[in-house]
């Protein structure tokens, strides 16, 4: 064999080489790129799968639950996913002389309304950590205050903090408040003075 021939042949082999190179990249490419795609697929289906749990327990968890008539503490609750949603809910019940009692009575409340996976809560720090479907979810005490409420009247005065929680955004708590309670600006009174 002379020396063009095997000069040749190494050029033959070195264009066999490559083209087996950029196969091999073309099929690791295309390998990635699926599996990009099956991670989007799956994040996506992830993503839907949690939201669906979270309107879940927005439906099977009353949003308000107040006593019609009287002055009685409440507490606002807000709870959150993975994907940032955020929901409020609002407990004041006149039975309850602590806003942690409130806090215990909607623990009770969401813990028997749904079949949790997980389900742990701390009443001082007002936080509840459960899991549905398998995804996790977090309850957390906002702060409280004081409620005046007349059904009859068509009346609602929201005022005041909680010793434990601390002070809530009242006008949250109003517009939550408002879902069940649709009353007139004119009888609708937030401050923020006041035990």
């Amino acid at each position: 064999m002379n020396i063009t021939q095997q000069s040749e042949e190494t050029h033959q082999s070195e264009e066999i080489n490559q083209s087996e190179q950029i196969n091999q990249s073309e099929e690791i490419n295309q390998s990635k790129e699926i599996n990009q795609s099956e991670e989007i697929q799956q994040s996506e289906e992830t993503r839907q799968s949690e939201q669906e749990a979270f309107i879940k327990i927005t439906k099977n968890v009353s949003q308000v639950g107040l006593d019609d008539e009287g002055t009685f503490k409440y507490i606002l609750i807000l709870l959150t996913g993975n994907n940032n949603q955020e929901f409020y809910f609002v407990r004041g019940l006149k039975k309850y002389g602590y806003h942690a009692q409130n806090f215990e009575h909607f623990c009770n409340e969401v813990k028997n309304n749904l079949k949790w996976s997980d389900f742990n809560f701390d009443l001082e720090e007002g936080k509840i950590k459960l899991q549905l479907d398998g995804h996790k979810f977090k309850f957390k005490c906002l702060g409280g205050g004081r409620i005046k409420h007349s059904f009859i009247g068509q009346s609602i005065e929201i005022y005041g903090y909680s010793w434990l929680y601390g002070q809530c955004d009242h006008k949250i708590s109003l517009n939550a408040i408002r879902t069940v309670y649709p009353y007139l600006d004119s009888n609708v009174i937030t401050r923020n003075d006041g035990y």
